[in-house]
């Protein structure tokens, strides 16, 4: 065996090196080109289920060999019920090329999704759709890989689930370098790297970008309508800090929530942990709302049983209402141990609601902006550090310019 690094890079190597995701390129069927956003123009075939293929030229990976041996790692680290599978390799003999299979998501992205359905979508679903998306990015933060591009172009519906988009697979069709595609990036992207022409995109990067997918989940609509000049959306978002205000539509914890996920200083935006815990007791205590039937009150316990005040559940015994002094108790028939162990009560009061259409915090002087698009471009194929200083969980199989200038400040 040889340690030599042009034999452990030599792209023969690399494919074997995978094997156990090879395809073989006859059983891939009924292949058409078709454009997605995020991956550029790629082919749509049928290989057990459809699948979306990347074509990558064998000069690609002849010129970056440990690039792209790292892009497969990674692609093949991400399996989540709420990330986009990656699916196998195939040496394509007639293009001289191979592909790279990931699954199709046949209800497009979510920012289509939810400019189509975004009203009618319940608050139920709606609060579903972002702990969906928050316990994915999780799931890439407790392994070590950071996203980097997270947006509602780089999210997917697949039968009405959620499918984040596979970062590695993104590395393949990296193109920041329009303004189209820097604008859309732009609403989504942490200022803090705009705004320090060192700074790195980190965990808490992600944290930001979720946070305005959920203001836009909770909408229906994209941040900053109307703004189109792209100068003004940075000014606006990166050197006056001015956000969307928040709304009425899902709930006072929900909006606070993201509030702190977009906050200017990364050291106060939560972590994916929070996150995940926040909005599994609002979509639990939302449920339990609708679903009275799940709730019983004191009076009815104990007309059920008159003589023992104590009713036993999975082993622990429900105070009487003496005992928490309150006149009656809501307890959930279905009480199951982690929510109803932790019940985080997300009743914090939400900033001031405004009636202007953004909110600010500070200004920032606007710098020099003629390295702006290559500095992000930059930013984005950086090698990332660690995405989290704990030790990753083990992986998942199956797991789950007319707009107003006016602006107050938040406090």
């Amino acid at each position: 065996m040889t340690n030599n690094t042009s034999d452990r890079y030599n792209e023969s190597e690399i494919i074997r090196r995978h094997d156990d995701y090879l395809i073989d390129h006859t059983e891939i069927e009924g292949k058409t080109l078709t454009k997605i956003q995020g991956y550029g123009v790629v082919e749509k075939g049928l290989y057990q289920k459809l699948v979306v293929m990347k074509h990558i030229d064998k000069e690609f990976i002849q010129n970056d060999r440990e690039k792209f041996d790292d892009i497969i790692r990674d692609m093949k680290k991400l399996r989540h019920l709420n990330v986009i599978q990656f699916l196998g390799i195939c040496n394509d003999t007639e293009k001289k090329s191979y592909l790279i299979a990931i699954e199709y998501a046949n209800n497009g992205t979510l920012e289509d999704y939810i400019l189509k359905h975004g009203n009618d979508l319940s608050r139920n679903k709606k609060l579903t759709i972002a702990k969906d998306i928050a316990h994915g990015l999780k799931y890439m933060h407790d392994i070590g890989i950071i996203h980097k591009r997270l947006s509602t172009k780089m999210i997917f519906m697949n039968n009405g689930k959620v499918k984040i988009s596979n970062p590695a697979f993104l590395e393949l069709n990296l193109d920041v370098s329009s303004s189209i595609s820097l604008q859309r990036e732009i609403m989504f992207l942490d200022p803090e790297v705009i705004n320090h022409k060192n700074s790195e995109l980190t965990s808490a990067s992600d944290i930001y970008s979720l946070g305005v997918i959920m203001w836009t989940i909770s909408n229906g609509k994209l941040p900053f309508e109307g703004i189109t000049d792209q100068t003004t959306l940075v000014n606006r978002i990166v050197f006056k800090n001015m956000r969307e205000r928040p709304d009425n539509n899902i709930s006072p914890a929900y909006n606070d929530l993201y509030q702190k996920c977009w906050d200017f200083d990364r050291s106060k935006r939560p972590d994916t942990d929070v996150v995940c815990k926040q909005l599994e007791v609002m979509l639990q205590e939302f449920q339990e709302e609708q679903n009275p039937d799940l709730i019983l009150d004191a009076s009815e316990i104990s007309q059920q049983d008159p003589e023992n005040s104590r009713q036993k559940n999975n082993g622990s015994e429900l105070p009487d209402e003496n005992e928490i002094g309150h006149q009656e108790v809501s307890y959930n028939k279905k009480r199951s141990g982690f929510m109803n162990m932790l019940k985080i009560k997300c009743t914090r009061k939400s900033k001031k609601m405004s009636t202007e259409k953004f909110t600010k915090t500070s200004d920032r002087k606007f710098p020099e902006k003629k390295s702006l698009f290559n500095h992000l471009k930059e930013t984005f194929t950086k090698k990332s550090k660690k995405a989290s200083g704990k030790a990753p969980e083990k992986a998942s199989e199956t797991a789950p310019e007319k707009a107003s200038e006016k602006a107050v400040k938040t406090t």
